[in-house]
């Protein structure tokens, strides 16, 4: 039922890709906006676990007409991602100051993970956390309630918030152009759709293990009943 379901999610969204009638045009700042705030939204800790990010960064750049609109894009989301993380790095110092002690009991289970890997990799977690569902929206909120310091963060943070659309938006926008035009097809054309297509599969894989490794036993158990 689930395979169905997203196989034909996915067949809508390829035949809007190639006709060009379903999306806003090049020049509307509609997809600009949205790719710059649902990043943002992504990686704060309030609303990050809700917002298909994924989702909406391979609309607004599968859908771009033109490399500069990509570039757009891209530099929407990269903007977008390291405001989210600044907000979400300055929420967590500052309940950390007001209340210390333990994070929210939702998050504990987390932050036992993220500050071993700050402690063990500092700014170098900061950055590969960006790459990983679930860890990106938390991290910054974590990194911030444990008093890591904000220098580190703030540049760890902007190289992956940079980079992270730069893989994907790049990605995603070619594989659009192939199936808008697929009469020019080219061997780096078919690359870029299977790498756009690792890209979303890879991201849905590593959600399901990431919820999976975090979900306690006890939960488990339950859920098998």
């Amino acid at each position: 039922m689930l395979g169905t379901h997203l196989w034909g999610w996915a067949s809508d969204l390829i035949a809007s890709i190639q006709s060009g009638h379903s999306f806003p045009s090049v020049g509307d700042p509609t997809r600009i906006a949205t790719a710059f705030v649902a990043s943002a939204l992504e990686l704060n800790v309030v609303s990050g676990l809700i917002v298909p990010g994924v989702a909406v960064m391979l609309w607004s750049a599968a859908t771009a007409h033109s490399g500069v609109a990509a570039v757009l894009v891209g530099a929407a989301l990269a903007l977008g991602g390291w405001c989210g993380a600044v907000t979400g790095f300055l929420l967590g110092h500052a309940m950390h100051r007001r209340h210390g002690g333990a994070p929210p009991r939702r998050l504990v289970r987390l932050q036992t993970a993220v500050d071993r890997q700050l402690r063990a990799r500092g700014g170098s977690w900061v950055f590969v956390s960006r790459f990983l569902p679930i860890f990106r929206t938390v991290t910054p909120f974590l990194a911030g309630y444990a008093g890591f310091g904000w220098r580190r963060f703030m540049l760890a943070s902007l190289a992956a918030c940079t980079l992270w659309p730069a893989v994907f938006v790049g990605a995603f926008w070619w594989a659009g152009a192939s199936l808008r035009d697929p009469g020019r097809a080219s061997p780096l054309d078919v690359v870029a759709i299977g790498i756009a297509a690792t890209l979303v599969v890879g991201s849905s894989v590593a959600s399901a293990l990431i919820r999976r490794a975090l979900t306690p036993a006890s939960q488990e158990q339950e859920v098998a009943r």
